[in-house]
């Protein structure tokens, strides 16, 4: 029998190694469950600012390859979900206090695997669906995208303040994964209440990627925000924070050339080597290795 080394297989088979009473089922539940409708023929906001963003995965991405890759496993996406219901806590707390501006749909259509009534509206609508007839409405957040260069996402949120004017909305729950990636230095801390306590700017990852969502509103939409802010949560004991990001394109220069340049190889068929390692792949192109 030949031996299973990588990919979805791999880990649904990692489940069944160890007897459990709900986590392992669960576990292989969600790894052969069919997953979201994400395109992959689009360029994420979150990946193309990535310090690892491998130009030829992205290239075999855009032509409709799939590369294999199964769902992840439990505890992934525990942390997903986690942020998730984090995000949709503030939304509704936006939305009801009526200054957040974007698409709303009715959760009534949803749960029913119905096309429902979706509105765009600052805060909650003020009627029910034209559908089902429920008043029922959650905030669906709000398409960007940059076409030409076939970069699209979903900004978290669009705030249409009194005192202030509007502000694109970005909301990150804060973890040890988190400071892992962007600031090591912070877990020296000791503990991730602490380390939160430390946080005196935005992550530079984040602020890369919301510089997408503004560039992306400023092609789309004449009155668009020049700013963001950026609320922090910590997982730990839920505190908050809040920054204020200017728009500055010149710090996505290079991701947006790089787009640029990915495009056009991609219309000649011209595929890019590994951004990584070019000798030998990385993981985000191993997949399409022929």
């Amino acid at each position: 029998m030949p031996v299973v080394s990588r990919g979805p297989l791999k880990e649904y088979l990692k489940t069944r190694k160890k007897p459990t009473v709900i986590l392992g089922h669960l576990d292989r539940y969600l790894q052969l469950k069919e997953g979201e409708d994400r395109p992959t023929d689009v360029l994420h906001p979150s990946e193309i600012i990535a310090k690892d963003w491998c130009l030829r995965g992205s290239y075999h991405l855009l032509r409709g390859e799939t590369s294999g890759k199964g769902n992840p496993n439990l505890r992934a996406q525990v942390v997903f979900e986690e942020g998730h219901d984090i995000h949709d806590k503030w939304q509704h707390w936006l939305a009801d206090d009526g200054i957040l501006w974007g698409d709303y749909g009715c959760m009534v259509c949803d749960s029913a695997n119905r096309t429902g009534h979706r509105v765009r509206s600052l805060g909650y609508p003020d009627h029910p669906c034209q559908v089902c007839g429920y008043s029922l409405w959650k905030y669906a957040e709000l398409s960007l995208s940059i076409p030409s260069l076939r970069i699209s996402g979903h900004t978290d949120g669009w705030l249409k303040l009194p005192d202030l004017g509007d502000h694109l909305l970005e909301i990150k729950s804060i973890g040890p994964g988190t400071l892992r990636y962007y600031e090591p230095s912070l877990l020296s801390a000791g503990s991730l209440e602490k380390a939160f306590t430390q946080i005196s700017r935005p992550f530079a990852g984040h602020v890369r990627q919301i510089q997408i969502y503004l560039e992306c509103a400023r092609r789309m939409y004449p009155d668009a925000p020049d700013r963001a802010l950026v609320l922090y949560e910590c997982k730990a004991n839920q505190q908050p924070k809040e920054f204020v990001v200017e728009r500055n394109s010149d710090i996505i220069a290079d991701v947006l050339d790089n787009a640029y340049d990915l495009v056009r190889m991609v219309d000649r068929v011209q595929e890019p080597p590994c951004s990584n390692n070019p000798a030998k792949g990385c993981a985000q192109c191993k997949e399409f290795a022929a």
